[in-house]
């Protein structure tokens, strides 16, 4: 396993969890880089349903938890988890599945690559 050639750009998206609605809206804006890695941290009381351009496939993530897909690594042969990376320009959306807003939180969504 080889390390990376070069540190890996960050874009970091956030959205207030009093701002989530039961409607798809965006966190942030587009991503600036591909991206090998992301970590979604959601600390509301609520459920989170996130996506990447897809609203047919979206990721959940439930109260006050998070989650990472891929690697992180540019100069890997190949990338293990194919579904982990996202395009330049990628715009992140998120929504609550039902239910209202929380009164706290916040939704992080951090995409590092290059």
């Amino acid at each position: 396993m080889g390390f990376p050639s070069k540190l890996l750009s960050r874009n970091i998206r956030t959205l207030a969890g009093t701002s989530l609605t039961t409607s798809f809206q965006n966190v942030g804006v587009v991503t600036t880089i591909v991206g090998y890695k992301i970590a979604f941290v959601n600390t509301t009381t609520t459920d989170i349903q996130i996506t990447d351009g897809s609203a047919s496939d979206p990721w959940y993530i439930p109260a006050n938890s998070s989650l990472s897909i891929g690697e992180g690594g540019s100069t890997y042969a190949a990338q293990l988890d194919r579904t982990g990376s996202t395009p330049k320009n990628c715009q992140f959306q998120a929504k609550l599945p039902s239910g209202s807003a929380p009164l706290s939180g916040i939704l992080v969504i951090t995409v590092e690559g290059n």
